[in-house]
């Protein structure tokens, strides 16, 4: 089990993540945004879990994923996850089979 300061820094972290702001590019966690958690959440962080929120803020802001020669981003197509995505999508089939039914 990870120590109790781990598990609050990385809540934090995943909760306010995805509600960042952003501009040409992602803005790093802004002091108002974890005051605001904070006090919504009732959560206290002690000042060494905020430098540790923001040092792992910094690292995500850091990374760059690999990219091809050409400079764009390097994405791998492979039928499997093609195949995972269009079955996310529930429709009819366009070649004019029935759809079956799911067992519930």
């Amino acid at each position: 089990m990870p120590h109790p300061s781990v598990v609050r820094v990385w809540r934090a972290f995943y909760d306010l993540h995805p509600r960042r702001q952003s501009g040409m590019s992602p803005c790093p966690i802004a002091w108002s945004d974890l005051v605001s958690y904070l006090a919504l959440t009732g959560e206290t962080l002690e000042l060494w879990e905020i430098d540790g929120l923001f040092a792992l803020d910094d690292a995500w802001l850091s990374y760059e994923p690999p990219k091809a020669e050409d400079g764009a981003p390097m994405l791998k197509a492979t039928p499997k996850n093609i195949k995972d995505v269009f079955s996310l999508f529930k429709g009819p089939s366009r070649t004019g089979e029935k759809e079956t039914e799911e067992p519930k």
